[in-house]
Protein backbone atom coordinates (compact mmCIF):
# COMPACT_ATOMS: atom_id res chain seq x y z
CA UNK A 1 0.00 0.00 0.00
CA UNK A 2 1.28 3.36 -0.83
CA UNK A 3 1.61 5.69 2.25
CA UNK A 4 0.18 8.39 0.70
CA UNK A 5 -3.06 5.60 0.76
CA UNK A 6 -1.70 4.05 4.29
CA UNK A 7 -2.69 8.14 5.97
CA UNK A 8 -6.02 7.97 4.07
CA UNK A 9 -7.05 5.50 5.53
CA UNK A 10 -5.73 6.22 9.38
CA UNK A 11 -7.49 9.70 8.84
CA UNK A 12 -10.82 7.58 7.83
CA UNK A 13 -10.74 5.67 10.45
CA UNK A 14 -9.53 8.60 13.29
CA UNK A 15 -12.53 10.59 11.66
CA UNK A 16 -14.96 7.42 12.54
CA UNK A 17 -13.69 6.94 15.98
CA UNK A 18 -14.46 10.12 16.43
CA UNK A 19 -18.21 10.18 15.39
CA UNK A 20 -18.71 7.05 17.08
CA UNK A 21 -17.40 8.48 20.30
CA UNK A 22 -19.82 11.50 19.34
CA UNK A 23 -23.23 9.17 18.51
CA UNK A 24 -22.69 6.79 20.95
CA UNK A 25 -20.67 8.55 23.94
CA UNK A 26 -22.17 11.92 23.39
CA UNK A 27 -20.46 12.47 27.42
CA UNK A 28 -17.26 10.27 26.36
CA UNK A 29 -14.73 13.48 26.94
CA UNK A 30 -17.09 15.91 29.18
CA UNK A 31 -16.40 16.80 32.58
CA UNK A 32 -19.00 13.18 33.92
CA UNK A 33 -16.08 11.07 32.58
CA UNK A 34 -12.64 9.80 34.21
CA UNK A 35 -10.22 8.62 32.60
CA UNK A 36 -8.20 5.22 33.92
CA UNK A 37 -5.38 5.36 32.01
CA UNK A 38 -7.49 5.90 28.74
CA UNK A 39 -5.41 5.72 25.15
CA UNK A 40 -6.24 5.20 21.84
CA UNK A 41 -3.68 4.06 18.91
CA UNK A 42 -4.12 5.07 15.24
CA UNK A 43 -2.29 1.89 13.94
CA UNK A 44 -3.81 -1.24 15.51
CA UNK A 45 -1.75 -3.57 13.45
CA UNK A 46 1.52 -1.84 13.00
CA UNK A 47 1.00 -0.90 8.78
CA UNK A 48 3.36 1.76 9.82
CA UNK A 49 6.39 -0.33 10.23
CA UNK A 50 6.29 -1.41 6.37
CA UNK A 51 8.46 1.55 5.32
CA UNK A 52 10.04 4.61 7.06
CA UNK A 53 7.41 6.80 4.92
CA UNK A 54 4.64 4.90 6.40
CA UNK A 55 5.96 5.16 9.68
CA UNK A 56 5.84 9.07 9.29
CA UNK A 57 2.34 8.77 7.69
CA UNK A 58 1.25 7.47 11.08
CA UNK A 59 3.46 9.57 12.90
CA UNK A 60 1.40 12.56 11.03
CA UNK A 61 -1.75 10.82 12.22
CA UNK A 62 -1.35 10.51 15.82
CA UNK A 63 -0.27 14.03 16.05
CA UNK A 64 -3.83 14.98 14.42
CA UNK A 65 -5.18 12.82 17.11
CA UNK A 66 -3.79 14.60 19.96
CA UNK A 67 -4.55 17.93 18.57
CA UNK A 68 -8.31 16.52 18.60
CA UNK A 69 -8.03 15.78 21.81
CA UNK A 70 -6.77 18.74 23.11
CA UNK A 71 -10.07 20.61 21.88
CA UNK A 72 -11.97 18.23 23.25
CA UNK A 73 -10.16 18.28 27.30
CA UNK A 74 -10.11 21.83 26.87
CA UNK A 75 -13.31 22.27 28.17
CA UNK A 76 -12.55 18.94 30.47
CA UNK A 77 -13.81 20.44 34.30
CA UNK A 78 -11.24 18.41 36.55
CA UNK A 79 -7.37 17.33 36.99
CA UNK A 80 -6.25 15.79 34.25
CA UNK A 81 -3.16 14.61 32.33
CA UNK A 82 -2.89 14.40 28.19
CA UNK A 83 0.16 13.06 26.54
CA UNK A 84 1.76 11.21 23.51
CA UNK A 85 4.04 8.14 23.92
CA UNK A 86 5.86 6.83 20.83
CA UNK A 87 7.37 3.68 20.46
CA UNK A 88 10.55 3.60 18.26
CA UNK A 89 10.04 0.29 16.83
CA UNK A 90 6.65 -0.42 16.41
CA UNK A 91 4.12 2.12 15.54
CA UNK A 92 1.13 -0.01 16.50
CA UNK A 93 2.46 0.87 20.34
CA UNK A 94 1.98 4.62 19.12
CA UNK A 95 -0.80 6.58 21.17
CA UNK A 96 -2.66 9.12 22.55
CA UNK A 97 -3.05 8.88 27.14
CA UNK A 98 -5.43 10.64 29.23
CA UNK A 99 -5.14 10.42 33.01
CA UNK A 100 -7.96 11.78 35.15
CA UNK A 101 -9.04 10.76 39.20
CA UNK A 102 -10.53 7.94 39.17
CA UNK A 103 -11.00 4.67 41.34
CA UNK A 104 -8.74 2.60 39.88
CA UNK A 105 -5.23 3.78 39.47
CA UNK A 106 -3.30 6.83 40.69
CA UNK A 107 -3.34 10.62 39.49
CA UNK A 108 -1.30 11.98 38.42
CA UNK A 109 -0.05 9.44 36.79
CA UNK A 110 3.04 7.34 38.85
CA UNK A 111 6.38 9.55 37.92
CA UNK A 112 9.13 7.34 36.52
CA UNK A 113 12.87 8.20 35.76
CA UNK A 114 11.89 9.72 32.72
CA UNK A 115 15.63 10.28 30.73
CA UNK A 116 16.74 13.74 29.30
CA UNK A 117 16.54 13.65 25.42
CA UNK A 118 19.26 15.73 24.23
CA UNK A 119 18.35 15.80 20.74
CA UNK A 120 14.99 15.02 18.83
CA UNK A 121 15.56 11.69 16.70
CA UNK A 122 15.30 12.76 12.97
CA UNK A 123 12.10 11.13 12.19
CA UNK A 124 10.30 12.63 14.83
CA UNK A 125 11.28 16.30 13.92
CA UNK A 126 8.92 17.51 11.62
CA UNK A 127 6.43 16.47 14.09
CA UNK A 128 8.17 17.66 17.21
CA UNK A 129 7.55 21.20 18.18
CA UNK A 130 10.51 22.48 20.43
CA UNK A 131 8.93 25.77 21.21
CA UNK A 132 5.51 24.38 22.55
CA UNK A 133 6.38 20.79 23.33
CA UNK A 134 8.60 18.49 26.09
CA UNK A 135 10.17 15.27 25.30
CA UNK A 136 11.48 12.65 27.25
CA UNK A 137 12.36 8.63 27.26
CA UNK A 138 10.98 5.69 29.39
CA UNK A 139 13.65 4.13 31.34
CA UNK A 140 14.17 0.60 29.61
CA UNK A 141 15.59 -1.45 27.09
CA UNK A 142 13.08 -0.60 24.42
CA UNK A 143 13.06 3.12 23.06
CA UNK A 144 9.15 4.85 24.52
CA UNK A 145 8.97 8.47 23.98
CA UNK A 146 6.76 10.61 26.23
CA UNK A 147 5.66 14.45 24.51
CA UNK A 148 2.92 16.99 26.24
CA UNK A 149 2.37 20.61 26.03
CA UNK A 150 4.37 22.83 27.87
CA UNK A 151 1.46 25.16 28.09
CA UNK A 152 -2.01 24.50 29.84
CA UNK A 153 -4.63 23.43 27.90
CA UNK A 154 -6.53 24.75 30.97
CA UNK A 155 -6.45 25.65 34.53
CA UNK A 156 -6.78 21.98 35.47
CA UNK A 157 -4.42 20.16 32.93
CA UNK A 158 -1.35 18.55 35.09
CA UNK A 159 1.60 17.50 32.97
CA UNK A 160 3.81 14.36 32.99
CA UNK A 161 6.80 15.48 32.64
CA UNK A 162 7.78 17.32 35.84
CA UNK A 163 10.31 19.70 34.04
CA UNK A 164 10.41 21.09 30.62
CA UNK A 165 13.38 19.78 28.71
CA UNK A 166 15.95 21.54 26.71
CA UNK A 167 16.12 19.56 23.31
CA UNK A 168 17.26 20.44 19.76
CA UNK A 169 16.63 18.74 16.39
CA UNK A 170 19.00 16.21 14.88
CA UNK A 171 20.62 16.44 11.93
CA UNK A 172 22.37 13.11 11.96
CA UNK A 173 20.27 10.27 10.41
CA UNK A 174 21.37 7.01 11.99
CA UNK A 175 20.12 3.95 10.51
CA UNK A 176 18.81 2.55 13.28
CA UNK A 177 16.70 5.61 14.42
CA UNK A 178 14.62 4.84 11.11
CA UNK A 179 11.82 2.26 11.44
CA UNK A 180 11.61 -0.50 8.91
CA UNK A 181 10.11 -3.48 7.95
CA UNK A 182 13.19 -5.53 9.21
CA UNK A 183 12.95 -3.83 12.58
CA UNK A 184 12.98 -6.32 15.69
CA UNK A 185 9.34 -6.78 16.92
CA UNK A 186 9.11 -7.71 20.79
CA UNK A 187 5.97 -8.06 21.88
CA UNK A 188 4.97 -5.09 24.60
CA UNK A 189 2.28 -4.50 27.27
CA UNK A 190 1.14 -1.14 27.75
CA UNK A 191 -0.89 -0.46 30.98
CA UNK A 192 -4.68 0.03 29.99
CA UNK A 193 -7.95 -0.03 31.64
CA UNK A 194 -8.59 -1.90 28.44
CA UNK A 195 -8.65 -1.88 25.21
CA UNK A 196 -11.36 -2.97 22.30
CA UNK A 197 -12.16 -2.21 18.64
CA UNK A 198 -13.24 1.47 19.53
CA UNK A 199 -10.34 2.11 21.71
CA UNK A 200 -9.53 2.39 25.92
CA UNK A 201 -13.15 3.73 27.56
CA UNK A 202 -13.65 6.37 29.71
CA UNK A 203 -15.30 6.01 32.48
CA UNK A 204 -18.70 7.18 33.84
Amino acid sequence: MHAAVFRRRLIRRLDGQFKYWANSCPKYFHSQSSFNHWHHHVDWKSEGNVSPKHRQEELTVLFELHRRLRRRMARYSKPFQLWISICQDDSGQDGVWIQSENPHSDFPAAAVAFKPVPRVPVWLCQHFDPNSQSIARAPGRRIFYFIEDNASLNRHYRRILRTPQVVSHSHKVRRRDLTTASSARVNHKVPSSGVGARGAHAER
